[in-house]
């Protein structure tokens, strides 16, 4: 019966360590990058858990935007407003320029999902607006 060189076994077990050491390194730089990864996807739902906070309450944007459209100075512009199930139209077929800076300013100022937004002049005091709000 041969002996085994205990050279040959020594040079075994460097090769393993070797072997292994490759793999332990390839497997750091996966878990880096699955952190990364998972850092970058935990941000993106922080982000999208607050637009849904902003804009999926429906009852919350219906009733703020009426208290908008009932505030005084909006009284006489014969706003007409369309509420439909997924959206709101509205409407002015001429509005003086006071009443509309006051009502885009309201609008813009808050968070609504504005879809439609046609603004036309109509003379030097008046224009015509008509706007959809999704929800």
């Amino acid at each position: 019966m041969k002996l085994v060189n205990p050279l040959y076994i020594g040079l075994f077990l460097l090769f393993i360590l070797l072997v292994s050491i490759f793999g332990l390194n390839s497997a750091k730089t996966d878990l880096a990058q699955s952190e990364e990864s998972y850092k970058e996807t935990l941000k993106i739902a922080n982000e999208l858990k607050g637009l849904k906070k902003a804009y999926a309450n429906k009852t919350v944007l219906k009733q703020s935007l009426q208290k908008i459209l009932a505030q005084h100075p909006l009284k006489n512009s014969k706003i007409k407003t369309k509420f439909k199930n997924q959206s709101v139209v509205i409407q002015s077929e001429s509005m003086d320029k006071k009443e509309l800076n006051f009502l885009m300013s309201k609008i813009l100022n808050n968070t609504y999902n504005i879809t439609n937004l046609k603004i036309k002049k109509l003379s030097e005091s008046n224009a015509s607006l008509d706007m959809e709000i999704k929800w």
